[in-house]
């Protein structure tokens, strides 16, 4: 389509039916972000005496795998997410028990950045289609 980066991770092999079915349907997809967030929760755990953010880490994980199953992810994913996983890994969290909550800040932040540029990209594949002209600008009347 019009206005879309090239594909970073384009399944092929055995993966490829796999991934074309979690691909229709939503909650599919949803199910694989949660599992990928909870395998990357077991992976790197929550070490008490690490300054690290495991939830950071966890959630960019989950965004790579759902955007590899859904054959979506763009390099802009690549590039928003891993600066996600590299600031989670970085001893700048503290010790103390907010340390996740705080967390969703970043995690926030890169969510609108790559929705915003997700956005942008639809709006481009749309705007290729004429828009309809409708009589007096009444829509049902």
């Amino acid at each position: 389509g019009q206005g879309r980066g090239p594909v970073v991770c384009d399944t092929d092999g055995w993966l490829d039916g796999l991934a074309s079915h979690l691909a229709r349907t939503q909650g599919s997809r949803d199910v694989v972000f949660v599992g990928a967030d909870q395998l990357g929760r077991a992976v790197f755990g929550r070490p008490p005496e690490r300054p690290i953010s495991t939830t950071a880490a966890a959630w960019a994980i989950g965004m790579f795998v759902f955007y590899a199953v859904a054959r979506t992810l763009r390099a802009r994913h690549v590039v928003i997410w891993a600066a996600v996983l590299v600031a989670a890994l970085l001893p700048i969290w503290g010790l103390g028990v907010d340390r996740d909550a705080i967390a969703y800040f970043p995690i926030g932040a890169a969510c609108m950045v790559a929705g915003l540029l997700d956005h942008r990209d639809l709006v481009r594949t749309f705007r290729s289609f004429q828009t309809p002209h409708l009589e007096g600008g009444r829509v049902g009347a």
